[in-house]
């Protein structure tokens, strides 16, 4: 695909420089500066967002409670989306992100749970060594 367009891309550029004037070289040289890629007027937007979106991400993989999960949720949903739409890079870069955000909290969920589950362990093991009371005792 990469060579296709590379090879559309010269056969324009060859295309207008023939018809271009031997002589004169500015209508090439216009049509070469009407091509290029205009300024990105939305990428620092996008920029900050995907800095902040990174930063949430890093504030909830450090969390070790679902509540400090729910809070740093809580920031990351706050943070205002850009206005205009993402490139190919910004896609990865959030995509990453999302990864990031999507693994911690699984470890997170998946430590809860063992965590659980010992506590659980540690409360029957309690139990079943604590004495029985007497049914006699119990009565009174």
């Amino acid at each position: 695909m990469k060579t296709l367009v590379t090879g559309t891309l010269l056969a324009l550029a060859l295309a207008a420089t023939a018809c271009g004037s031997k002589t004169d070289d500015k209508p090439a040289a216009a049509s070469a500066a009407t091509s290029a890629k205009p300024e990105d007027k939305g990428a620092p937007e996008r920029a900050a967002f995907i800095k902040a979106m990174k930063s949430g991400a890093d504030k909830m993989c450090a969390c070790k409670t679902v509540e400090c999960v729910g809070k740093a949720n809580e920031e990351i949903q706050a943070i205002k989306n850009p206005t205009s739409d993402p490139t190919e890079d910004d896609k990865k870069a959030l995509d990453a992100t999302a990864k990031q955000i999507e693994d911690c909290t699984k470890k997170l969920v998946e430590n809860a749970k063992a965590e659980g589950e010992a506590a659980a362990a540690s409360a029957a093991a309690s139990a079943s060594a604590a004495p029985e009371a007497h049914p006699a005792e119990a009565h009174h």
